[in-house]
This record gives C-alpha cells, sequence and structure tokens, in this order.
C-alpha cells in the first residue's frame, strides 16, 4: 500500500527535476564547489548540466570539468 505524497497548499506543487534546473539556471556562471563522495572537492564555475552530468570550468584547465552527478556529494555556490 503506497500513501500520496502532496505539496503543502502554500507552495507550488515541485517536481524534483524543477527544483535543481532551477538551481542550476540560477547559477550557471557563477562560481561552484562540488563535494564529491569520495570527499574531494573541485572548484569552477559552472558551465552547464543535463539529467546526469554537470561541466565546470575549472582554473588552469583548458576543457572543463564532466562530473557525473552520482558522484557528487553536494553542489554550492562559492561565497567570496
Amino acid at each position: 500500500m503506497s500513501a500520496a505524497v502532496s505539496a503543502p497548499a502554500s507552495h507550488p506543487t515541485m517536481h524534483p527535476g524543477n527544483v535543481q534546473d532551477g538551481w542550476y539556471a540560477r547559477n550557471r556562471g557563477h562560481p561552484v564547489v562540488a563535494r564529491l563522495t569520495d570527499g574531494k572537492t573541485i572548484s569552477g564555475t559552472l558551465a552547464a548540466w543535463d539529467s546526469y552530468t554537470l561541466t565546470l570550468h575549472v582554473a588552469g584547465h583548458a576543457e572543463p570539468f564532466l562530473i557525473y552527478k552520482h558522484a557528487l556529494a553536494f553542489v554550492a555556490r562559492k561565497t567570496e
């Protein structure tokens, strides 16, 4: 038996894809830090994303880094 989960009346209905797409769109072109599940961090400028990956422009590297989302613990906008 499964129960349906609904959003509170005060909040619009949001699907998980909409949450991450909105966050990525707001932070595209901004410096971010990505913590990987192995504990390593990568800092760079958020360039693009899709359902499974994101790309960061990292200083000192000609090509952007391609990071698989399943390897991410979190991504956060860097504060200067």
